[in-house]
């Protein structure tokens, strides 16, 4: 049978196996690469949402050491309440950017966090601090603030 077909058949005959595996194999690496890439674009995304969190927690901190600070020296001056303003908007602005880039489930995981007791506690003590006069003793002692802010950070 094979001695009735041309040299041009004969050699597709003979060629095309290791071409069609050759193709599936191809297909097959790219098709892996292809999952691979978008792995590793969602680690990715997932730094990056870390990296946010880890900002916002290091903000919170920052304010929780300096106001905790401030108070105990008797109360906020105009400069550092301008201060604390600042690392609250930061913080505000991070935990704005990590609820748009969180995933989804992630998102609706830091809901309950955000909107907590201890969330609207820390809420109150930042307006009966930033609120009060600046150079006057605060209302709140700074075991209240340290004690408040602790509970945020968890």
């Amino acid at each position: 049978m094979l001695s009735r077909l041309s040299i041009g058949h004969k050699l597709i005959l003979l060629v095309l196996p290791f071409g069609l595996m050759t193709f599936f194999l191809a297909s097959t690496l790219s098709l892996q690469r292809y999952s691979f890439l978008g792995d590793m674009q969602q680690a990715q995304h997932l730094v990056s949402v870390s990296t946010l969190a880890s900002t916002l927690v290091d903000t919170l901190q920052a304010e929780r050491g300096f106001v905790n600070g401030a108070l105990a020296g008797g109360g906020l001056t105009q400069a550092s309440l301008g201060q604390a303003i600042g690392l609250q908007a930061r913080q505000d602005g991070c935990a704005g950017q990590l609820l748009l880039l969180a995933p989804p489930e992630l998102a609706q995981s830091l809901q309950p966090f955000l909107q907590s007791d201890a969330a609207a506690t820390l809420k109150q003590l930042r307006s009966s601090i930033y609120g009060a006069e600046p150079g006057t003793p605060a209302s709140v002692t700074p075991e209240q603030w340290f004690a408040a802010t602790s509970a945020q950070i968890g």
